[in-house]
């Protein structure tokens, strides 16, 4: 479930008569500050200036987005992405010269009366596993951390021999 509480602007628009929603994924995302690193690079559809950074279209795809946990067999899968650009103007050259593996990417959604991107819906957070590219097509692999947070080796503290 999608916490709404402190996004005023999303649920105000929610409830209009008429919503627009826009993808916005800013691929070199800081978790720990909430602001992009230095180096980012800020997709959406279409393109657009929107809080002081411009927002490229390069056709941008982005499939649903799913996780799901089996609480019984206690197993869980991932939250895998994949989004799909078009490889214009050497979008895959500017990926290899700042080494995309393993950067963070956010996912957001922004709705008409957004101002500022902490105003905007953060959907999907992930880091970027695996990328291809020909002259024509981009496709990026995203995978979340919940296999990383939910995992724990055993045993978790070592409690001695039992000897006195």
């Amino acid at each position: 479930m999608i916490d709404l509480s402190n996004k005023h602007f999303i649920k105000k628009d929610l409830v209009a008569r008429e919503t627009s929603l826009t993808p916005l994924v800013i691929i070199g995302w800081n978790d720990s500050t909430g602001f992009p690193d230095p180096d980012a690079v800020f997709l959406s559809t279409p393109k657009m200036q929107f809080d002081g950074y411009f927002f490229e279209d390069p056709d941008l795809k982005i499939p649903s987005i799913k996780e799901s946990i089996d609480v019984e067999s206690r197993k869980f899968k991932t939250g895998n992405v994949s989004l799909n650009l078009n490889n214009y103007s050497g979008l895959s050259d500017r990926f290899a010269a700042m080494d995309i593996m393993n950067k963070t990417v956010a996912i957001f959604w922004k709705s008409q009366s957004c101002e500022s991107i902490g105003d905007c819906l953060l959907l999907y957070s992930a880091n970027i596993r695996r990328y291809d590219h020909d002259q024509k097509l981009v496709k990026i692999q995203l995978e979340d951390d919940t296999e990383e947070k939910l995992t724990k080796d055993v045993p978790i503290a070592n409690l001695g021999t039992g000897e006195r």
